[in-house]
């Protein structure tokens, strides 16, 4: 089950053999708690990646008036109520994945496009302008602002 290299070294005696025992299986324990350990962070790493990336947040746009632009259907902005009601799951797990593993804040993205915190602060911004900028007749409807404005803000508690 372990090993210490090639056998040609062989302890002299019964302690040795031990501790020669001992060493190698506290190595194997290390190297498989770094493996399991290592695996959901990187997992994680592209989970907020995912959410920064195209397809949740820069997706909408890379500003918060291009969001609210791309929000907008001629009538008001009920075209990002679905999106942001399948944001907020997102949002949560990954505030909870950042307090399980505080390692992940020194992964950074390669660019812009999939950088999460400058997403969250374009996606924070829409959503104030939203809020406070939108006719009241057009704005999103309380339920969705709020769990959206809440995600928001546990994510950037998390960060």
């Amino acid at each position: 089950m372990t090993t210490l290299g090639n056998g040609e070294l062989r302890p002299g005696g019964p302690l040795w053999q031990a501790f020669t025992v001992t060493a190698a299986f506290s190595g194997l324990v290390l190297i498989t708690l770094a493996i399991t350990f290592v695996m959901p962070v990187l997992g994680a790493v592209a989970h907020k990646r995912q959410v920064a990336g195209g397809r949740w947040i820069t997706g909408l746009g890379a500003t918060p008036a291009e969001i609210l632009a791309n929000g907008w259907d001629g009538r008001g902005f009920s075209a990002l109520t679905t999106h942001l009601a399948n944001l907020v799951p997102e949002l949560m797990a990954l505030a909870q994945e950042h307090q399980v593993y505080p390692v992940l804040h020194y992964f950074h993205a390669p660019d812009r496009s999939t950088a999460l915190a400058p997403a969250i602060a374009v996606l924070d911004d829409a959503l104030v302008l939203l809020d406070h900028g939108a006719a009241p007749e057009h704005r999103l409807d309380r339920v969705t602002m709020a769990t959206s404005v809440s995600a928001v803000d546990v994510l950037l508690q998390a960060l």
